[in-house]
């Protein structure tokens, strides 16, 4: 930790130093020069002996760090009732092997906790899980407590998250031009199995109890959401067996089975929904004139997300399982997902399919690393394929990088307060002395980031790859700052450059994107998917560019009386959207027909030639009373719901569009300013969060005295923030009137 001593030491000098620049006499001059020369000395030696004293006298400032059950040095949290520090507790607690399952028989969980008694078997580790179904339509995860015997076991039973599952509703939802668009999500109506899951989690993503043999007391408690239980599980945490190849003679042998990315049977997100790509011939369904649903997967991303698929019916045996999907979000790296059938995994290479990167859409066959085909066991009649986005072997990688990261963000705070934002190259800041564990403090940083990148490589094979690359980067400037300790604050800029793409890796680290056109289910050895040939995507490709400039860009048509026309000036994707919505809600519920076109016009001439439309959406702010001026629009406050509808924004965000006692706009989109913060900067300085500008003044003059920069963009203070202060000061921009405002120039 940097010492107030040698913060003071440090300002003295700076303090003296600036006496150079003043303007005396030559004799004067080389007199005073010595004076100086010798107090810098002799602070310097001060400093240098107050600095040893406290690095002598100092506790060790690195926290113990524990391995959890996955071997992955994670350090241990400060919250004794944490999850990590739990599951650091029972590191040597045996895995189970056989689930616990209470029926609970459709049992309603909504206000009141629901309580019942296991019998545990035998010692171990278990996952929490059940099955369910959510009876309210929230769009957030079911969120209950779990108490083990009367207590939670760790802080986050507190608060365990659920998926919530939904489906498409039934039928084929298309515009007036036959375009398709997504269907109305609606909650699935059956009983789901699943285990609690936690993205934020490094060494499990699931959330597990050590429970000892015996009879155990279980009590749910509701906090958000309604759902009626099926039965609960503490579900066994033994891995899978490794793959075996079976029997020839039980291989299928028919044709091959496709099923549909978008044609999901469930899924845990409202989110996750079919989109459309229309510009490849070997994704399907597909078409040159309309626009198709045809894929699932562009939110597809977060640990614990699972998709769920039905196939028709099938014939017992072992099949060839192929994907054709699109990875093009992570650079030289792989997504992964679980593969579940009928609920289990089938083998534990299942955990871990690996989805490498392409810029295109690719296809392949689950398989090893020699191209082996792992074949999967499907049971007669109908079977359930469930795809689970997983960390896999990145976990180990999230670990070391979240430790470094703070690591690197602390250190960077502490090489701050002694140089300020601006390093000056031509001085000795002597870093190494002034923070008296920088170089432990930089070999540990070295440590983590190089077991990160190792993680990579032997993931990923790729040396090229951004993620691996960014890494070395900042290993190097570790390399660099410690080969190099009297010069190390010139690496500051790079240091921080760095550090912030580092931090940029462990985001994207915890994001693993797919989307996903189909999956196969065919014959050992035989072509999961038909491809295209050259000339088939040529011709589709010309066809489509064809097809563009003699397309309809009128998405709706109406021509009864009951209709409305809204112009929209926005993207195409964009306006596909609204006219989504207004088929799937505005219309049904209203019985108004809507003419939505894309234009690029002027409203005043569309008006004076008897063509203008009955709504305009996005417009600058400045623009209703501009043309309220001129007569064009239609006064809204004559809508007797006028006030009604007002209610939806916040408070004064209609002002902008009164003109003469009429309101001629609504706004479309409304921004606000806030403030971010350092929680662990202000809490070393004593700082209370500000709640008026006085005491963002006083934290700002504090933080500024430690060489902690405040920022205000801009932009923000030049369009907002002044009439802000003058509002909040009682002041008004313009007359009662309107005609004028209260701002005079004054000339000196």
């Amino acid at each position: 930790m940097f010492s107030p001593y040698s913060a003071r030491m440090v300002i003295t000098i700076n303090t003296v130093s600036n006496l150079f620049s003043l303007n005396w006499n030559e004799d004067m001059m080389i007199l005073k020069r010595k004076a100086i020369r010798s107090l810098i000395a002799i602070l310097v030696i001060i400093g240098c002996l107050l600095s040893s004293v406290m690095a002598v006298t100092a506790e060790p400032n690195k926290a113990t760090e524990d391995k959890s059950l996955t071997d992955l040095a994670i350090k241990t949290s400060k919250d004794k009732n944490s999850y990590t520090s739990y599951l650091s507790k029972y590191s040597k607690s045996e895995y189970s092997s056989k689930d616990v399952i209470y029926d609970m028989n459709g049992a309603v969980l909504k206000k009141d906790p629901i309580e019942f008694t296991v019998n545990v078997e035998k010692d171990g580790l278990y996952y929490i899980g059940m099955s369910y179904k959510a009876l309210d339509s929230s769009l957030e995860d079911i969120i209950l407590g779990l108490k083990i015997d009367g207590k939670f076991l760790y802080s986050n039973m507190e608060e365990l998250a659920f998926h919530r599952m939904w489906c498409d509703k039934e039928g084929v939802n298309t515009d007036a031009l036959g375009n398709e668009y997504v269907p109305e999500q609606v909650l699935y109506n059956e009983y789901y199995y699943s285990e609690s899951f936690d993205d934020a989690l490094e060494a499990t993503e699931r959330f597990m109890v050590n429970l000892k043999k015996g009879e155990h007391t279980v009590t749910i408690i509701p906090k958000k959401g309604e759902i009626k239980i099926e039965y609960f599980k503490f579900a066994a945490t033994a891995q899978a067996d490794k793959y075996s190849a079976p029997d020839k003679s039980k291989y299928y042998n028919g044709e091959t089975v496709i099923i549909e990315g978008e044609k999901a049977t469930a899924k845990s997100s409202y989110f996750l929904v079919g989109s459309a790509d229309p510009g490849s011939v070997d994704v399907t369904p597909n078409s040159i004139e309309k626009r198709l649903i045809n894929y699932v997967g562009n939110n597809w991303s977060t640990v614990g997300d699972t998709i769920v698929w039905k196939t028709p019916e099938m014939k017992a045996g072992y099949y060839q399982l192929g994907f054709a999907f699109r990875q093009n979000a992570v650079i030289g790296s792989k997504t992964y997902r679980s593969l579940k059938i009928n609920g289990k995994s089938p083998f534990l290479e299942a955990e871990n399919i690996g989805f490498k990167y392409g810029d295109n859409w690719q296809t392949g066959i689950f398989a090893d690393e020699k191209e082996n085909p792992y074949l999967v066991y499907l049971k007669e009649g109908v079977n359930e394929i469930a795809l689970t986005v997983t960390a896999s072997d990145m976990s180990g990688v999230r670990a070391q990088l979240t430790e470094a990261v703070a690591e690197m963000g602390d250190l960077y705070v502490d090489i701050t307060k002694i140089t300020g934002e601006t390093v000056d190259i031509y001085r000795d800041y002597e870093l190494f002395r002034q923070i008296a564990d920088m170089e432990e403090r930089l070999n540990n940083i070295k440590t983590l980031l190089e077991g990160s990148a190792k993680t990579i490589l032997e993931v990923t094979g790729e040396t090229s790859g951004s993620n691996y690359s960014v890494i070395q980067n900042m290993l190097q400037t570790v390399n660099q700052m410690l080969e190099n300790k009297y010069e190390s604050h010139k690496y500051k800029s790079t240091y921080y450059n760095n550090y912030c793409s580092v931090s940029s890796v462990l985001l994207d680290l915890r994001s693993m994107p797919l989307r996903l056109d189909k999956i196969s289910l065919s014959a050992p050895e035989s072509e999961p998917f038909e491809k295209s040939n050259f000339f088939e995507s040529l011709a589709f490709s010309a066809k489509r560019f064809i097809w563009s400039f003699i397309d309809e860009y009128e998405l709706q048509e109406a021509d009864d009386d009951k209709s409305i026309t809204i112009w929209v000036n926005w993207g195409r994707d964009q306006a596909q959207v609204l006219s989504a919505l207004i088929d799937r809600k505005f219309t049904p519920q209203t019985g108004i027909k809507v003419n939505l076109k894309l234009v690029n016009a002027t409203i005043i001439q569309a008006v004076l030639s008897g063509k203008g439309p009955d709504v305009v959406l996005q417009h600058g702010r400045t623009e209703p009373v501009n043309l309220a001026m001129r007569g064009v629009l239609y006064d809204l406050t004559q809508f007797d719901d006028y006030k009604e509808v007002l209610n939806r924004f916040q408070k004064g965000a209609d002002i902008p569009y009164w003109y003469k006692g009429g309101l001629y706009a609504l706004p479309d989109t409304q921004s606000f300013n806030v403030l971010f913060y350092r929680k662990d900067i202000l809490a070393e300085y004593g700082i209370e969060v500000p709640e008026t500008w006085e005491d963002f003044q006083l934290a700002t003059k504090l933080l500024m005295r430690n060489n902690m920069n405040v920022c205000m963009p801009a932009s923000t203070a030049v369009t907002s923030m002044y009439p802000t202060l003058l509002l909040q000061n009682g002041y008004n921009l313009y007359t009662e009137d309107g005609k004028s405002t209260t701002m005079h120039m004054s000339y000196s």
